[in-house]
């Protein structure tokens, strides 16, 4: 029984999604309100996997606000570490699904809650007894979130747990996209999983070998490619493993689907230390991931998925 929990770190937002594929978000009429952010979306998969998880984040103190931790609590999640901004509002995306189930966003209230977290709002002690300490990249993107990272990824590091990072870039709610892209590779001396999409790899590491990556201190650098599948680096092994095709309806979080399931994977077997994994068990995780993916896109919403 696994009783040390994931912290996962970030934003905790609102999706609209847009009920009609195909179309753009000008032509749609009708959208469905979920609760959706990457950390949150990881966050919720661990929960189905049976994973003790804490979500800290926070939310604008309105209406967006109360349905987002109602709807936290509903699933079975803790919202103690969800804390109120009466200064600033729930971010909003809407959600636009192309033929394919391929989703582009549109955001609204970008000077939003969840830049500024500030370690006043978490309580410290449950990041010193944390199995793994999860976060994604937008946690990187406002001045007060990204200074309150800064100061949780030593602590954590110091506690021994597992650092789990996925970049989830959106240079589109950026007002510096350069100093994003260095606070990303600045984080990465503390990280022990790098998950990240092929695209995104190419934007951060351009011309970088994944060895000289995992040389900074990264163990396992994940890199998914859609449905073509992901790769998995250690120092001994890379590996590749291709996804079982499936009818995708929307694609939302289903990277998070796959990070949720990767973790959850290592934490049922924790006498793996992550450097000396075998070849095999790099495609028992994989294809494990992979299969959580792809269940994900073939259903509505990146949470609700998992209430189906």
């Amino acid at each position: 029984m696994i009783k040390k929990p994931v912290i996962c770190f970030g934003e905790l937002i609102i999706d609209f999604v847009a009920g009609e594929k195909g179309k753009s978000l000008a032509e749609v009429r009708l959208f469905r309100k979920n609760p959706g952010g990457a950390p949150a979306n990881v966050a919720v998969g661990l929960h189905f996997h049976h994973i003790p998880v804490l979500l800290w984040s926070k939310v604008g103190k309105d209406s967006f606000g109360q349905f987002l931790k109602a709807q936290i609590k509903e699933i079975g999640l803790p919202v103690d570490g969800i804390s109120e901004d009466p200064l600033h509002p729930t971010k909003l995306a809407f959600v636009g699904i192309r033929e394919d189930g391929d989703r582009y966003f549109e955001f609204h209230n970008l000077n939003s809650a969840e830049q500024y977290i500030k370690p006043a709002d978490l309580d410290m002690k449950q990041l010193e007894n944390a199995s793994v300490f999860h976060f994604g990249g937008v946690a990187l993107l406002g001045e007060v979130t990204a200074r309150t990272t800064f100061q949780l990824l030593p602590i954590a590091r110091k506690s021994g747990c597992l650092v789990s990072f996925d970049p989830n870039i959106r240079l589109d709610l950026c007002k510096n996209s350069r100093q994003v892209l260095a606070r990303i590779q600045q984080v990465i001396r503390f990280v022990d999983i790098l998950k990240m999409s092929r695209e995104e790899y190419e934007m951060v590491f351009s011309g970088t070998a994944p060895l000289e990556i995992l040389s900074q201190g990264v163990s396992l650098l994940v890199i998914t490619e859609g449905a073509q599948g992901c790769r998995l680096v250690t120092r001994k092994f890379d590996v590749r493993v291709a996804s079982q095709p499936v009818e995708a309806i929307d694609t939302t979080g289903a990277g998070d689907a796959f990070t949720a399931a990767m973790l959850a994977f290592l934490l049922k077997n924790p006498r793996w230390c992550l450097s000396s994994l075998s070849e095999r068990r790099l495609r028992e995780i994989a294809e494990f991931a992979n299969r959580w993916a792809g269940k994900i896109v073939q259903h509505q919403g990146a949470i609700s998925a998992y209430l189906k």
